[in-house]
C-alpha cells in the first residue's frame, strides 16, 4: 500500500478518534466512531511501512510516563476546572491540562516512580519480573 494511503488512513483514524474533541459535540450519542479510530491508530502504528510506529521517540516516551500519566491525569484535571472554568475557554483549559499532565506526570515518573522501580528491581526489570510471584486468594466456600 503507498505511504500517501497510509498517512491519509492515519490521519482519518485520529480524526475518527478523536471526534468528541474536534467535532465539539454537545451530547456524545455513540462511541463506536472512536472505537474504530483507535483500532485503526493500533493497526497503522504497527505497521512497518509508517515510521510513527511504536518504536518512535514520542511513543517511547509516552509508554514511559503512561503509569505516572495515568495517576496525575485526575488530579490536574480536577484541580485546572476549579481554577479555570468559567473564567478560561473549554479549549483553553484542555490545552493547558494536556501540558500540565504530561510535565506533571514526567516529573512523577522521574521524582517517584523509576526510583521505585529501582529500589525494588535495580537496574534490571527481568530480575523485578522474577522476583514477583502471583499467588492465589483462597475462595470462601
Amino acid at each position: 500500500m503507498p505511504r500517501a494511503v497510509l498517512w491519509s488512513a492515519f490521519g482519518l483514524s485520529l480524526a475518527a478518534y478523536l471526534n468528541y474533541i474536534l467535532l465539539h459535540l454537545q451530547a456524545r450519542k455513540t462511541d463506536v466512531p472512536t472505537a474504530i479510530g483507535a483500532a485503526g491508530l493500533i493497526i497503522l502504528c504497527l505497521s512497518p511501512r509508517i515510521s510513527i510506529g511504536l518504536r518512535s521517540r514520542v511513543a517511547q516516551f509516552f509508554g514511559r510516563v503512561s503509569y505516572s500519566l495515568y495517576l496525575v491525569h485526575g488530579v490536574v484535571l480536577l484541580a485546572l476546572m476549579d481554577m479555570f472554568f468559567g473564567r478560561q475557554p473549554k479549549w483553553g483549559i484542555g490545552v493547558l491540562y494536556g501540558v500540565v499532565s504530561v510535565a506533571l506526570s514526567y516529573l512523577f515518573c522521574l521524582a517517584i516512580e523509576e526510583p521505585a522501580h529501582r529500589t525494588v528491581c535495580g537496574n534490571s526489570l527481568r530480575r523485578c519480573r522474577s522476583k514477583v510471584s502471583i499467588t492465589t486468594l483462597p475462595t470462601h466456600e
